[in-house]
């Protein structure tokens, strides 16, 4: 499943689109594939559920996969001189995005790798005889101790 299609490409291009005689829509099309393929993979590796389908996820999605494949169609028809700065930025966002799925610093709305982590339980020996065993509280920074 693509999360972006030619159509959205188009919008971004649409100032140098008379301009391009390749990439070809059906190119496009494989490249918005590839691309969110690429996005699945990274996705999934940092636990989340592929594809995704929350209304607000697909949304982020569909834009930077757009992006990506903006800047790559761009590419592939006048090679790397004189890329427009906006492609930059746009394939600047596509590697910020992806890096910070992968690092943890961004994650998606509709989803979460935090589910199943309320109540685990874990204890901390603080000596022989001081064991406290707490709840892990994954919407707080702090956790709570456990009694009886």
């Amino acid at each position: 499943m693509a999360y972006a299609t030619y159509t959205d490409v188009q919008l971004r291009l649409a100032a140098w689109l008379s301009a391009f005689t390749v990439p070809s829509t059906s190119q496009m099309t494989t490249l918005c594939e590839e691309a969110s393929a690429m996005l699945d993979m990274t996705l999934k590796g940092a636990g989340f559920t592929v594809p995704a389908t929350g209304t607000s996820d697909l949304i982020a999605l569909r834009g930077y996969v757009a992006d990506y494949v903006a800047y790559k169609s761009w590419q592939i028809a006048f090679g790397d001189d004189e890329i427009p700065a906006n492609l930059e930025v746009m394939l600047n966002n596509w590697q910020s995005f992806l890096a910070g799925i992968k690092d943890g610093s961004l994650s998606l709305l509709d989803q979460s790798t935090e589910v199943g982590r309320l109540g685990v339980v874990y204890s901390r020996v603080n000596g022989a005889d001081d064991v406290t065993s707490y709840i892990l509280n994954p919407f707080r920074d702090e956790d709570y101790p456990t009694y009886g």
